[in-house]
């Protein structure tokens, strides 16, 4: 899978290679406004989020990961036959992207996606320069579902870059519930009744409830959460 394998329209000249560092002199740090919000998705939910998104945004792809090996690294015995452009892997939805992590590229808010060599070792990496969106997709280890993340990244005065973040998280929200009640594990009973930063979307919702053994952990930390309206 390589860049316009899955997505018409989108080639090598949509990806303006630099070797220049974006944190020189001349860089003006603009000033930055973030969001961030822990998601519990199931692939069914990733896919509901993805395809809405799409008619929202007709120009967003998604970019599978933000690293991609180039030639030179793939003639190594590490990745030898694997990798065969410099070049991001970029899908037209969420669950054809392999990684965990996930990045949304509009197209109308960057044209073009700024990729830069990443310490010279036959590595590029690329980011969006208008807004930076990320999005870590939810892992299922037999019943435990452990969240992820959607957090953005976009310059403040940027009243586009800024609407464009708002309706990404207003779709969002429209398919699931950030009505999250903290829970012992084994026993559901409640430990904190109002979480905030927390999202479960309906597919998750419906998976977690079907089975008592079923919990949704919280990333990085030894909680485990319910959908409220489930209590």
């Amino acid at each position: 899978m390589r860049a316009g394998d899955l997505v018409v329209g989108i080639g090598p000249d949509d990806f303006h290679f630099s070797d220049q560092s974006v944190t020189g002199s001349e860089y003006v740090r603009p000033q930055m406004a973030t969001r961030e919000l822990i998601t519990f998705m199931t692939p069914v939910d990733e896919c509901c989020f993805s395809d809405t998104l799409l008619v929202n945004f007709p120009a967003l792809v998604f970019l599978d990961n933000d690293v991609w090996f180039t030639k030179e690294f793939n003639a190594s015995e590490e990745m030898k036959g694997q990798i065969t452009e410099s070049v991001p892997v970029v899908a037209d939805s969420v669950k054809r992207c392999k990684s965990l992590s996930v990045y949304f590229w509009n197209k109308t808010i960057d044209p073009e996606l700024i990729v830069e060599s990443r310490l010279r070792r036959g590595r590029f990496e690329g980011a969006c320069k208008r807004v930076w969106l990320q999005f870590l997709r939810s892992r299922l280890e037999g019943n435990i579902l452990e969240g992820g993340r959607i957090a953005a990244s976009f310059d403040k005065t940027d009243i586009d870059a800024k609407n464009y973040v708002s309706r990404v998280w207003s779709t969002l929200e429209q398919l699931g519930t950030k009505k999250v009640s903290t829970v012992d594990r084994n026993t559901r009973s409640v430990l904190c009744p109002h979480e905030t930063g927390m999202f479960i979307g309906n597919d998750a919702v419906s998976w977690v409830l079907e089975n008592p053994a079923r919990s949704l952990k919280v990333p990085s930390s030894v909680n485990f959460v319910m959908p409220s309206e489930a209590r």
